[in-house]
């Protein structure tokens, strides 16, 4: 989770209350994900199976005993999701997932057992999500959901990487914000800076600020590189609204000034990227 990164001196914003789920902007990604199972249990997965079989944004590729060549199968066959059920998480298991993590091309890994005394073990080894039998559909609806985001980001970050997304415009132009009761249609020169505030997105335009549900993860790839500068984890300010940067202090920390007063913090890692930056331009 995200904490909020208040502003040192906040100068005349009013505020849109009442968030409610919204979009920033729209673009297409791919729904299907493509699930590998990989099945050493004694227990059934049945249920599972129909689930993903049954799901709009999974479908089955293929089903496997763990005595075969795993890792080889992954890079052939390229699943979006590997589930890995076992008994018991042993050694030939951990060399899996290590093995998977190192890889070029790492799937979202969903461990299933009856024992959850390897929870904190496999989470460490990088699976996504860890499944306990007797499975429920409930608890299967909740990992899925949390796997289809991580890949849908990790597939949006790819494209923008790439240079194949498609914004339908708003990655240069207007950014739709979508609140409450109203759509709201800021032009990036607009926005001064923009906050994450716990499980939510405050943008801070010249005459309001809006709050939105989101995180500003994804909202840093919408938002234009040349004219925006992520000056914090939970912060991204607009450059043409910054007056100065203050060094670092002892404690690392360093300060952006805007325009209007507003005083922001800044780590000594991001304050080195936007000198670099800023001397760029």
């Amino acid at each position: 989770m995200i904490n909020a990164l208040p502003a040192l001196d906040k100068k005349g914003a009013s505020e849109t209350r009442s968030p409610v789920a919204a979009e920033v902007f729209n673009l297409t990604v791919e729904a299907k994900h493509w699930c590998l199972i990989v099945d050493e249990g004694t227990s059934s997965l049945e249920k599972l199976r129909m689930f993903v079989e049954n799901s709009e944004e999974f479908d089955l590729l293929q089903e496997i005993r763990s005595e075969i060549d795993v890792p080889a199968v992954v890079r052939r066959e390229r699943p979006d999701v590997l589930v890995i059920n076992v008994d018991v998480l042993h050694g030939s298991i951990k060399e899996l997932l290590s093995s998977l993590r190192d890889d070029t091309y790492a799937p979202a890994i969903v461990l299933v057992s009856a024992c959850g005394d390897f929870a904190a073990e496999a989470f460490a080894l990088g699976v996504s999500d860890y499944l306990l039998r007797p499975l429920s559909l409930e608890r299967l609806e909740a990992c899925f959901k949390r796997v289809y985001e991580q890949l849908s980001l990790r597939r949006l970050s790819a494209q923008f990487q790439n240079g194949t997304a498609k914004t339908d415009g708003a990655f240069k132009d207007e950014l739709l914000l979508r609140t409450s009761g109203r759509i709201v249609f800021a032009h990036p020169s607009e926005i001064k800076y923009i906050s994450a505030e716990r499980n939510y997105v405050r943008f801070h335009l010249r005459s309001e600020s809006i709050l939105i549900r989101g995180a500003i993860s994804r909202v840093a790839l919408s938002l234009n590189r040349k004219l925006f500068l992520r000056i914090h984890r939970s912060a991204i300010v607009n450059i043409r609204f910054i007056k100065e940067m203050r060094p670092w202090s002892e404690s690392g920390t360093g300060r952006v000034v805007l325009r209007d007063g507003t005083t922001l913090r800044t780590g000594r890692t991001y304050m080195t990227e936007m000198l670099k930056t800023v001397e760029l331009r």
